[in-house]
């Protein structure tokens, strides 16, 4: 053989990559997507959390201004001399309704659902949380309040810190609190 050919045999082996450097640099790739995809999981749950606990802020801030408002119905439907105010009740672990409270049983005005996997912890399920015309305070089961209310809601779909304080005081003014761990609520 000449020195030529070995040359030329060199040279071919060493243009490609061996199938061990390919896995290496696969196994790398794959791993690094499995861990990208675990945290943006976590960051879109927590999100959701966080959109859902605006949107109670928003139909709560929502009643409250109705109730100042004095927004009441037409006589015809029976409301206007007996309007006390708008209420939010929690109908289920994952729903809530805002109403309308004449004298009489309440009118429903919207039902909201939360999304997958977001359940309301604390107050329990039936509670109902009254801003009265003409008042500055809120009502928790028609009972004046001392301590502020504290509305938790949980992400079933995240392991730990996953409940969201959402506190509500005498004035009815809201505070959406920081997030924390759910076996302080259970």
């Amino acid at each position: 053989m000449s020195l030529i050919n070995m040359e030329k045999k060199m040279n071919k082996k060493n243009k490609g990559f061996t199938i061990f450097e390919i896995l290496i640099v696969v196994g790398i790739i794959i791993l690094l997507s499995g861990l990208t995809v675990t945290y943006y999981n976590n960051y879109s749950e927590n999100e959701k959390l966080s959109g859902e606990a605006k949107k109670i802020n928003s139909v709560f801030d929502l009643a409250l201004k109705k109730t100042q408002a004095a927004e009441w119905t037409s006589e015809e439907e029976g409301c206007l001399p007996s309007f006390i105010g708008y209420q939010i009740t929690i109908s289920d672990t994952n729903q809530f309704a805002l109403e309308r409270l004449c004298s009489g049983p309440a009118t429903i005005i919207k039902t909201y659902y939360l999304q997958n996997n977001i359940k309301i912890v604390q107050p329990e399920v039936g509670t109902t949380m009254l801003y009265r015309k003409l008042s500055k305070t809120i009502l928790l089961n028609y009972n004046e309040i001392i301590e502020p209310i504290e509305l938790i809601i949980k992400n079933e779909a995240l392991n730990n810190n996953n409940c969201l304080k959402i506190t509500i005081n005498q004035a009815g003014v809201i505070n959406i609190g920081e997030k924390t761990n759910c076996e302080d609520f259970e």
